[in-house]
């Protein structure tokens, strides 16, 4: 499960919270109500005294509940805020995660940029093309050339025009690898 998707179930869970401790306080708000519009039917003095005092335990009763119901109520959206405070703060780091990956993606752009100006052909110092007549190719001694050029070097003499290392045509090795640089 993604992180978002995290977050957004446990926000559910916390409104429905919130919404039947809500639900609760407005019931016993309904049945504090009731027991005020009570009429008493007491026949004598004791009796109304006794139903005096059951309405009073009642209405005590549900003072020490609907405290409680509040008291979680406000926990709750403490709550809520909070995990909303910090999924803001996630949202924010990510931001800066994205913007340090896109600076990343810059440095190494321009590394490649002077990876592709060392790219450069020893005999005619033209850089040469991720393919066609002048991709980059080498010979067995690692020195790097266009094809053209070194094909033509090698027909005059068979060695390197660098290192003067004897080459022949079939020992030359195109560069695979300029041409799938995305950047």
């Amino acid at each position: 499960m993604s992180r978002q998707a995290e977050h957004l179930s446990l926000r559910i869970s916390q409104l429905k919270i919130i919404i039947d401790l809500l639900t609760e306080l407005q019931r016993q708000e309904v049945d504090l109500e009731r027991i005020h519009m009570e009429q008493l039917s007491a026949s004598s003095l004791e009796e109304h005294w006794g139903q005096l005092e059951l309405k009073k335990a009642q209405i005590i009763y549900f003072h020490g509940q609907r405290s409680g119901i509040l008291l979680s109520l406000q926990q709750e959206v403490a709550n809520f805020v909070a995990r909303k405070r910090l999924a803001a703060r996630d949202s924010l780091l990510q931001v800066d995660q994205i913007a340090d990956l896109r600076r990343q993606v810059v440095q190494i752009n321009q590394e490649l940029d002077r990876m592709y100006e060392v790219n450069q052909c020893c005999i005619c110092l033209m850089y040469c093309d991720a393919g066609g007549g002048h991709c980059l190719v080498s010979l067995r001694c690692g020195h790097l050339f266009g094809r053209n050029c070194i094909h033509r070097a090698l027909r005059n003499s068979n060695q390197c025009p660098v290192c003067r290392r004897g080459a022949l045509e079939s020992h030359v090795r195109r560069i695979y690898g300029l041409a799938f640089f995305p950047f």
